[in-house]
């Protein structure tokens, strides 16, 4: 081998076209050594085809990342409005237990105020010598009763009567 043969480093060049390289054995070897362009008989033909090849797979990705990108926005739409109804539904929620926990707290207090007026009026009554809700209910309670036994009293002696005075004027 020559001195220019062995410090030549091999280049590849990829050219477009339809130029054909040379067939005899020569310029098949000179085609090696040199850097004309030319590729190796079907080695032009292998790099296109991956070439054209990776072409297509970016067309795919293209074409499918779109479509990708489409459907991801999509489902994000419906996965903010979902989040989103169910947050509204939520905080609704918990105002109206809010709301019913305070109504409930208000009706508490509100009795508990109600309650300690009405002890504080009845001390006050029962300090100047009126009788309070409590004895009147008493006292109501046993004139009922007493009412009812006067009511049987009366009743038995109209009996009495009746009877008396058929056994005495007949």
């Amino acid at each position: 081998m020559a001195d220019s043969e062995t410090n030549a480093t091999p280049s590849i060049n990829i050219t477009r076209g339809t130029k054909k390289p040379p067939h005899s054995k020569q310029a098949s070897d000179e085609q090696h050594a040199s850097s004309s362009g030319w590729l190796p008989l079907g080695l032009d033909k292998s790099a296109r085809e991956v070439w054209l090849a990776g072409l297509g797979a970016l067309s795919i990705v293209e074409d499918q990342g779109a479509k990708l990108y489409q459907a991801l926005v999509r489902e994000g739409k419906n996965w903010e409005k979902t989040r989103r109804e169910e947050t509204e539904a939520a905080l609704k929620e918990a105002g109206a237990q809010a709301e019913e926990t305070l109504e409930e707290a208000q009706e508490t207090v509100d009795e508990q105020v109600a309650r300690r007026v009405r002890e504080g009026v009845d001390a006050a009554l029962e300090r100047a010598g009126v009788p309070t809700r409590g004895a009147m209910d008493e006292l109501r309670q046993q004139v009922n009763e007493l009412a009812k036994k006067t009511d049987r009293i009366a009743a038995h002696l109209e009996e009495e009567a009746r009877d008396g005075s058929a056994d005495g004027s007949g």
